[in-house]
């Protein structure tokens, strides 16, 4: 369907929602050993997949994704993001030691955090 490139960052994973309408992308800045990743490197960033027709009972062909908005919060590389069967919350892991839950629907300007941990 589409191909975005992430320069300076590795690539862990991408979750697509339950229902193939949003994918968020789970990486980590490219850095030496020991240095700090700068606070955007903890975002993780959403898309929506684009598609057309879908009209009289045909299924609509996916085009491409459009970025939508990008969840915040984490201090160091994002390792894992997964989508909830629900479509609605994301959850998210990264090397700051903490988790975060946050929801996704679009009637929401911005992703609103609904949960945060330290992992133990």
């Amino acid at each position: 369907v589409a191909r975005e490139t992430a320069k300076q960052a590795a690539v862990l994973g991408a979750s697509i929602s339950a229902d193939s309408k949003l994918v968020a992308v789970a990486a980590t800045a490219q850095l030496a050993p020991g240095r700090a990743v700068a606070v955007r490197h903890g975002q993780v960033p959403v898309f929506e997949v684009v598609a057309r027709g879908g009209g009289g009972g045909d299924a609509a062909e996916p085009t491409g994704l459009r970025q939508v908005f990008c969840v915040g919060g984490h201090s160091r590389g994002v390792t894992a993001a997964s989508f909830a069967q629900d479509c609605v919350h994301l959850a998210v892991a990264a090397r700051d030691a903490e988790w975060s839950v946050v929801r996704t629907d679009l009637r929401h300007a911005e992703p609103v955090e609904v949960g945060r941990g330290k992992a133990p």
